[in-house]
């Protein structure tokens, strides 16, 4: 098996774990911990499960939906001591001893390398804009744990570093454990060199050094002068759902509001494993993915104005905010993940962000979209619209469209279970 994305159930959250591997045992990306402590523990019992770690965990921004899990499982954890700890997290989660033993072994085990945030330095010595982010940092220094990867897609390299954006994670098997390592801005001859190692890369795409300088001043700014959590701006938002697909597809209207800074902040990267790639979007902005995916193509000496890619797990949960035609005329696929069960307050998916997947495919052809949620089913405002349109057939699993031109589009929703559903060769996915 090559590649195994687990989109697990977090509410209106991500949280994420990609394996990778040829063997038994498999390499681990966790990507964010959902809002609730409950999906960033259901992520780590199945990594212990399998009796493997987490190789590379990464938390895109400092979004409660994002991080909060993570942040309220390890304050509770360093709140007890050692003797009523695996008790007291028995009694709120409802797990055994074993699996909540498993999960503080797993973190235990970490490293400094092995995190990836927005943020760069060490604990409490940094700036950080949202009382959730810095809570989160503390509780990773309680494990020992006192510096996390800085990360940015526009990073400087040394001449000999083809691409400083990048990082590689190696791994082999030895013996019944799975050994891997971590290379910070591979240079040319670790790119390149034979080895029976299996690798992957990770290309980051989001944040730019200067939106993510931005945030933290601005948001260490307002923390520091209301004392209080730093919270989105409330806007009046376009009741997109209450039109259908078929609608915005002909009256396409792009949205233009600017992007939290935050989000503006949010990690997006690549992952490149053999001949598959995919595009982990967390809430980035989408102008700022095709800069540094073109510059990635500059330095691949790839002479094309676009990029193929296997599947794209949505820039925040579908927001038609984090959209453009340009996003889907470069980053080429017919495979999206949506991480939401279909939050009414914020309408994610976006039914524009549906148009717009739509409007760049072909004549006859279907975009496959898959969550671990039926929400296009389920959601009755969601539904209304799309019943009254009739382009909804086979229980509402299957979208038919007309764009403008006359052509046939298709949108496909697939509801992911527990077990693997292949979405192409060697990639398979699961809740």
């Amino acid at each position: 098996m090559g590649m195994e994305i687990n989109l697990l159930q977090a509410g209106k959250g991500d949280c994420i774990l990609a394996r990778c591997g040829t063997g038994i045992k498999k390499v681990n990306i966790l990507i964010d911990s959902g809002m609730s402590q409950d999906y960033f523990v259901k992520a780590l019992s199945r990594i212990a499960g399998n009796n493997e770690k987490i190789d590379l965990l990464i938390f895109t921004h400092d979004d409660n939906d994002h991080i909060k899990g993570a942040t309220n499982l390890l304050k509770k954890m360093n709140q007890k001591s050692d003797g009523d700890k695996y008790a007291s997290l028995n009694t709120s989660l409802g797990l055994g001893k074993k699996s909540t033993k498993d999960c503080n072994k797993l973190l235990k085990e970490l490293t400094d390398e092995r995190i990836l945030f927005n943020f760069g330095g060490y604990g409490t010595e940094t700036l950080l804009g949202v009382t959730e982010a810095k809570q989160l940092f503390e509780s990773f220094n309680e494990l020992s744990i006192q510096k996390l990867a800085f990360v940015l897609a526009d990073a400087e390299g040394e001449m000999n570093v083809p691409y400083p954006n990048m990082l590689q994670l190696k791994w082999k098997i030895a013996g019944n454990d799975l050994q891997s390592n971590i290379i910070w801005q591979p240079n040319s001859e670790e790119l390149e060199t034979e080895t029976e190692d299996e690798h992957l890369e990770i290309v980051i795409l989001s944040p730019r050094k200067q939106a993510l300088v931005d945030y933290i001043h601005g948001a260490w700014e307002k923390q520091q002068k209301k004392d209080v959590p730093l919270k989105a701006e409330k806007k009046k938002r376009q009741n997109e759902w209450g039109k259908s697909i078929q609608h915005w597809l002909w009256n396409m209207a792009e949205k233009k509001d600017k992007l939290t800074d935050a989000n503006q902040a949010s990690i997006a990267f690549l992952i490149i494993y053999g001949q598959h790639c995919g595009l982990f979007a967390g809430d980035a902005s989408p102008e700022d993915m095709v800069s540094a995916g073109r510059m990635y193509l500059t330095r691949k000496k790839i002479k094309q104005d676009y990029m193929d890619v296997d599947f794209i797990k949505l820039p925040h949960h579908g927001s038609s905010h984090n959209a453009s035609r340009e996003f889907f005329e470069f980053f080429r696929t017919k495979t999206f993940f949506v991480t939401t069960e279909g939050y009414t307050q914020y309408r994610h998916p976006g039914k524009v962000t549906l148009a717009l997947i739509a409007s760049a495919l072909g004549n006859k052809e279907t975009a496959d979209i898959y969550s671990s949620y039926s929400w296009w089913k389920d959601n009755t405002e969601f539904c209304r619209s799309e019943k009254s349109a009739g382009n909804w057939s086979m229980c509402g699993e299957l979208c038919t469209l007309k764009d403008v031109d006359g052509t046939v589009k298709y949108l496909r929703f697939h509801k992911v279970g527990t077990d693997l559903v292949p979405i192409g060769k060697d990639i398979y996915v699961k809740n």
